[in-house]
């Protein structure tokens, strides 16, 4: 990961931005921002579709005699 200074990350953003990699920027040599790659926050995952595990869960419980007044 590079580090860089908010001034340079504020003069440099698109750059940044567009590199694809993780870049952390520091104010008096402590980290205050950290620019993250879409698919760094996504890692592994896929789009969801409501609905698109329907009918390949089957869960039935009985219902718990401590919940029954709420029922």
């Amino acid at each position: 990961m590079d580090t860089v200074t908010q001034e340079e990350a504020i003069a440099h953003l698109p750059e940044l931005i567009n590199g694809g990699r993780e870049v952390l920027s520091s104010r008096d040599g402590k980290p205050v921002a950290r620019i993250v790659p879409v698919t760094a926050l996504r890692h592994g995952a896929v789009a969801r579709k409501a609905g698109a595990a329907k009918g390949r869960y089957l869960y039935i419980a009985a219902p718990l005699e401590d919940f029954s007044e709420y029922m």
